[in-house]
């Protein structure tokens, strides 16, 4: 939302608009029809969170809405790039993470809360054990010690049971997506009081609605004294673009007097960031007390922090750091002292302007040679035990990850990589994956692992052996591959499974076994479909009414089935299980 709401020239149908939603939630792996009209908080795969109503009962038309979540994880070198906060802000939050200050980050709506937790939560130590707890899975937390529950609306698994769940999993920082419900808000103040250390989010738009929030929530004020931070993200119109920037850092003296005092500051005029007395902060003198330092030990860890996060961020704009593992491998490497050499120049980049090809830093240049035609490519790096494996670019664009995908029509496609490993690659022509493959990129050759799944696709030649490695590798693609078939599933009710058969209509001779329950299915109940590669359930008229997860299918509407699905024919109900 750089440039705030934009209109568009999309314009639809009220059939067009229905038939989407549709669409939407199936794939969302919900069911939205005029018994229950609404759908909240679903995950689309790979794509982000939706919202949406169906039809005219609750609004005036369907209408849905998609947060997208972004491709790769919020690190703090994507905020310290926007300068969504300031080397010494992350430094501070840096040693609060370090040493469980619980942090509570708090903004409007879409201020980015998430993203700045997730990117903060990164610089918790390697040896560190993160958990969360989420309705939606937004967080995609840079480290590598982190356990994600979620919850299950099917099985009563809500955001209070996980919370409880956490603190039996033997993780330092307990951390959900946002203060909502009381019960799990409780739950979670109750871990942090227990010396775990945490981040979450709340709507606010001062620390005094912070306050009031909790008060409404019924947090009881000995809870409230663990807490250590309250970050404000704001949104503030810079030039053109509407910016995100960490608007104040709290250090919070006394809650139950809601006494607090600003350590860090925003001017937007000057679009920078003035410190506090970091010395008398109640956070900073909890963390002398858990490091055993005094004040001048904390200024210099505190400099020497700052100063690394100024270095990364020089390195990453002449070199882009943008996979996990080796992010997390040069903030282990700090706590060994590491601290990366300061280059001559760390300008900002133009917004715009494109990055130098970065093949001369590469170890490997993989040529491929393959059919000419549309098709998608994607491709993956697997390092060697010991090293690592990135790729550079892909066809003269930056990459500059372990994880790659590409559209080409040309019968080539180029690959640079740094490191030692295997790249797998997968070809996917006309919607359908037509094969895979992998090329070895070892220096020193030893037999490959066994190709588990994958199709041997081609020929690999190295025909060069100098400083950079050029490789080629001539696919050959096979036959398409047939369609997706829908999953074998049965229906588990008591101690039986009943196979669920696209095509058929079920009714009341197939429930026999079940007794006198069977009275109460109609003689024609239902019928399985198969759509788009999945079972679908579809009332055929039935008296008693067909329901999934209590929401009931309408006469020829269907409502998709996935394991764990619990349906209910009349009076007997059972769960969708795998075949």
């Amino acid at each position: 939302m750089e440039f705030g709401r934009i209109e568009t020239n999309m314009v639809f149908s009220e059939q067009e608009l229905d038939s989407l939603v549709q669409r939407l939630v199936f794939k969302a792996g919900k069911s939205c029809s005029a018994a229950s009209p609404k759908v909240d908080n679903a995950l689309l795969p790979g794509v982000g969170r939706l919202t949406a109503t169906c039809g005219r009962e609750i609004s005036g038309g369907s209408s849905f809405v998609v947060r997208i979540f972004p491709e790769r994880p919020w690190t703090v070198l994507g905020l310290l790039e926007r300068n969504t906060l300031s080397p010494e802000v992350a430094a501070y939050l840096w040693l609060a993470v370090e040493y469980k200050m619980p942090i509570l980050i708090a903004g409007e709506m879409g201020s980015g809360k998430t993203s700045y937790a997730n990117a903060i939560l990164g610089l918790a130590p390697p040896d560190r054990r993160i958990g969360t707890a989420e309705d939606v899975a937004e967080f995609n937390i840079p480290h590598l010690n982190w356990q994600k529950y979620l919850t299950d609306e099917r099985r009563g698994i809500d955001l209070f049971e996980l919370v409880k769940l956490l603190l039996r999993a033997n993780v330092d920082y307990v951390v959900i997506n946002e203060i909502r419900g009381a019960e799990e808000s409780r739950a979670w103040f109750q871990a942090i009081s227990t010396g775990h250390g945490g981040v979450t989010t709340i709507h606010a738009d001062t620390v005094e609605s912070v306050f009031n929030r909790l008060d409404n929530l019924g947090i009881p004020p000995e809870y409230l004294t663990s807490l250590a931070l309250v970050v404000f993200i704001g949104r503030f119109k810079i030039g053109r673009k509407v910016e995100r920037r960490t608007q104040y850092v709290f250090d919070i003296i006394d809650p139950r007097a809601r006494q607090y005092t600003p350590i860090f500051t925003y001017n937007h005029a000057a679009d920078s960031y003035a410190a506090g007395d970091l010395s008398s902060a109640r956070t900073t003198k909890r963390i002398l007390e858990l490091a055993k330092w005094d004040a001048r030990r904390f200024m210099e860890e505190y400099g020497r922090r700052a100063e690394f996060l100024r270095r990364l961020l020089c390195l990453h704009r002449s070199s882009p750091i943008n996979d996990i593992k080796a992010l997390a491998e040069l903030f282990a490497r700090f706590y060994q002292g590491y601290m990366p050499e300061a280059p001559a120049s760390c300008e900002k980049r133009p917004e715009g302007e494109k990055r130098p090809p970065q093949r001369a830093k590469a170890d490997w240049v993989v040529n491929f040679r393959m059919p000419a035609g549309p098709k998608r490519v994607r491709l993956r790096a697997v390092a060697a035990p010991g090293t690592r494996l990135e790729l550079v670019d892909v066809n003269g664009r930056s990459a500059g990850g372990a994880e790659a995908e590409v559209e080409v029509a040309e019968p080539s496609l180029s690959v640079s990589a740094v490191g030692s490993g295997r790249l797998l690659y997968e070809v996917e022509m006309g919607g359908r994956v037509v094969g895979r493959g992998a090329v070895d990129l070892v220096r020193q050759r030893a037999p490959p692992p066994p190709m588990k799944d994958l199709v041997d696709m081609g020929e690999t030649k190295v025909l060069d052996e100098g400083e950079t490695k050029i490789v080629e590798e001539t696919m050959v693609l096979g036959e398409q591959a047939p369609p997706p078939q829908a999953p074998r599933l049965c229906l588990k009710v008591g101690g039986r499974s009943l196979p669920l058969v696209a095509g058929k209509v079920y009714g009341r001779g197939d429930f026999d076994f079940v007794g006198e329950e069977a009275r109460f299915v109609s003689k024609e109940h239902f019928r399985v479909e198969e759509r788009g590669g999945g079972l679908w359930i579809v009332d055929v008229g039935s008296k008693n009414g067909t329901f999934v997860n209590n929401v009931r299918a309408e006469k020829g509407v269907g409502i998709p089935l996935f394991p764990g699905s619990v349906v209910r024919i009349g009076k007997v109900e059972g769960t969708v299980e795998v075949c």
